[in-house]
């Protein structure tokens, strides 16, 4: 793998600290947790998600691989700008990792799913990978943890490098959410209900044809008011998510590759390539990945984030 796997590495073994006690979700039996868990800590509630990515790199330091591989969900998933990675391509590549110096800034979380939680940060870090120097970053950072037998599991993480000036994208200069965004039942209220589907995927195309048509207000139906986005430009609220696509001309985008990871019976990523001719999409075009949720009999976009292609 490129030298992007660092921090999902690092996150991982975060969980290895931050294995919680809670009532087990409803889960596809391809889903279940590795059985060499430690000892559950308190509920979700009281986890400093900053604290234990903190520990992760006094983890990562002593390379303690297994520790490492105890908390990554058997579906693992990571989504970096070289392709969509699964748990053995992790457990391998990570070993090649000398860390120097890593920190941590900008935590924010969002209680997606009562069994699902959205970690979004910033890196920063010096080391090595195959002897390589590890990019220094700033790189944005997400990862999905979901409750699976009372023990938090990763199953997702993406990164996307920061760029200074892109091109217009989503979110623009607009301002980032707060540090906790703490509302899974909240809706969002258009003028009128946007058009459903019934999965993840047929979800995505529906809010991309909402795009390329400049229908702001269908687009906005389909976002939960505590959605964030991750773009090149950082971490953005609904607000900004709205006004950073009106700047973005969407027509003759097209969509491919998708692949769906199911969390909980309420809770589904998808994870697809997007190009087009707008000047963000860049000459490969991108990784997005979506985090639909059900809430009140409604699917809603809770996250968002999108990496540039680089082969």
């Amino acid at each position: 793998m490129k030298r992007l796997l660092l921090p999902c590495a690092l996150f991982a073994l975060a969980l290895s600290a931050a294995s919680c006690a809670a009532p087990a979700p409803s889960n596809n039996a391809n889903q279940t947790a590795n059985t060499n868990a430690a000892t559950p800590t308190p509920s979700p509630a009281s986890v400093d998600f900053a604290e234990r990515d903190r520990q992760v790199y006094d983890a990562i330091k002593r390379k303690d691989w297994d520790a490492f591989a105890a908390f990554i969900g058997d579906d693992y998933m990571l989504v970096v700008s070289d392709g969509v990675h699964d748990r053995a391509t992790l457990l391998e590549g990570v070993k090649t990792i000398d860390i120097a110096e890593i920190s941590f800034s900008d935590f924010k979380t969002v209680n997606a799913d009562p069994d699902v939680r959205v970690v979004t940060y910033t890196t920063r870090a010096k080391g090595t990978m195959d002897g390589a120097p590890l990019p220094e970053g700033p790189m944005y950072e997400s990862s999905v943890w979901v409750n699976r037998e009372g023990k938090w599991l990763a199953a997702y993480h993406q990164e996307t490098a920061a760029e200074a000036s892109p091109s217009p994208s989503p979110g623009g200069a607009s301002p980032a959410p707060t540090a906790t965004a703490t509302a899974p039942g909240a809706t969002a209220t258009p003028a009128s209900t946007p058009a459903t589907a019934t999965d993840a995927t047929g979800m995505e195309k529906l809010i991309w044809d909402a795009l390329k048509r400049k229908d702001w207000d269908a687009f906005a139906g389909y976002l939960a008011e505590d959605q964030i986005e991750v773009w090149q430009t950082g971490v953005h609220d609904k607000a900004a998510s709205v006004a950073g696509v009106k700047q973005v001309n969407f027509a003759g985008s097209s969509l491919s590759d998708f692949r769906e990871m199911k969390l909980t019976p309420n809770a589904t990523l998808v994870t697809y390539v997007a190009k087009g001719a707008a000047p963000l999409f860049g000459p490969d075009g991108e990784r997005h990945t979506t985090l639909w949720v059900n809430r009140g009999g409604r699917w809603l976009a809770v996250f968002h984030q999108a990496t540039r292609i680089k082969k």
